[in-house]
């Protein structure tokens, strides 16, 4: 099994780092259904828009997550719009690291 079949298939992690990892936004949307994790440092992963759009998804169905790290990722205006949108709903993220994101 490749490492995100065995991350995806673990009803209660509650701590990913997946940072420097060349994941890419198609490695995001297999995570955006792990609705038990309390921190996920996805820094440096070659994530886009599309990514962006997968991280809204996850904000707005997990209450759990209080640390998201995305630091270094080209997610750019539009990517951290999508997450400003979930985060007028989320109210349980309570640290965001977005620096050098293509603003």
């Amino acid at each position: 099994k490749d490492v995100m079949s065995i991350v995806t298939s673990s009803p209660s992690l509650r701590v990913l780092d997946v940072s420097r990892n060349t994941i890419g936004d198609g490695g995001i949307s297999l995570l955006q259904n792990l609705n038990t994790l309390t921190k996920l440092n996805i820094k440096h992963c070659g994530l886009s828009v599309e990514g962006a759009a997968c991280i809204k998804k996850m904000l707005t169905q997990n209450t759990t997550l209080k640390t998201l790290r995305i630091s270094d990722n080209n997610i750019g205006d539009v990517g951290v719009g999508h997450i400003a949108e979930a985060l007028e709903d989320n109210n349980t993220l309570t640290k965001l690291g977005v620096f050098r994101c293509g603003l």
